[in-house]
């Protein structure tokens, strides 16, 4: 995951935020973002798959989730990291649609 960009972002939106001058509070649209930023970093775990580690497992992972197969029990890190990954997340789809969408053989 890009956990270091999201860190990153969220700096720049507090600073941003605090630096207003009219002290005012943070812009509806910028709570929102620091909300979600910290829910993602709330939800870290000791052990975690990089988003190449995920990639490597995306299609055994798919491949369980056509076969109606357990992955929360099989594959929890990357279930985990799919919940928290809009990048992987968006591959995983794409794989599953395009599977989904081919005839049997």
């Amino acid at each position: 995951m890009k956990r270091s960009e999201d860190v990153k972002v969220l700096l720049h939106l507090l600073k941003s935020n605090l630096a207003k001058s009219d002290g005012g509070p943070p812009s509806p649209r910028a709570q929102e973002v620091l909300k979600a930023m910290l829910h993602k970093i709330g939800q870290t775990q000791e052990v975690e798959l990089t988003c190449g580690e995920v990639f490597d497992l995306l299609d055994q992972y798919t491949e369980m989730i056509m076969n109606d197969e357990d992955v929360t029990q099989l594959m929890p890190l990357v279930k985990q990291h799919l919940e928290m990954c809009t990048d992987c997340r968006e591959e995983f789809e794409a794989l599953l649609k395009v599977l989904q969408n081919s005839p049997v053989l």
